[in-house]
């Protein structure tokens, strides 16, 4: 009845034997949800059609970090990187289906 620190608990127990243990973890979709959580509100990736905007909300602490993005037959390799302390302005990048690699390069 203890459950991993990175899922979300479908339930949390009163049971005086186990007050406060959860269950019911990888069952309700919890490693999806908390997949899209860190993807989407941490490192700010938004996808919408064929356009991908970046808005990251990570820790000052963060220089770096990086998405590796399939879209359709092309492959993006997103790099983040931070070069002063100011917050990352959003900026928005049309995908390619074109069957290639793409390296891009995202500055803070």
């Amino acid at each position: 009845y203890k459950v991993e620190p990175y899922c979300i608990a479908a339930d949390i127990y009163s049971n005086p034997q186990h007050p406060g243990r959860g269950g019911w973890t990888w069952y309700t979709g919890s490693a999806s949800w908390a997949y899209k959580t860190g993807i989407e509100n941490i490192l700010g990736f938004h996808k919408e059609g064929d356009t991908v905007t970046f808005s990251p909300q990570v820790p000052t602490e963060w220089q770096q970090f990086s998405i590796r993005y399939r879209f359709g037959s092309s492959t993006y390799r997103f790099h983040f990187h931070r070069s002063g302390s100011d917050a990352p302005k959003p900026v928005s990048i049309t995908l390619v289906d074109d069957g290639q690699d793409h390296d891009v390069r995202l500055e803070a």
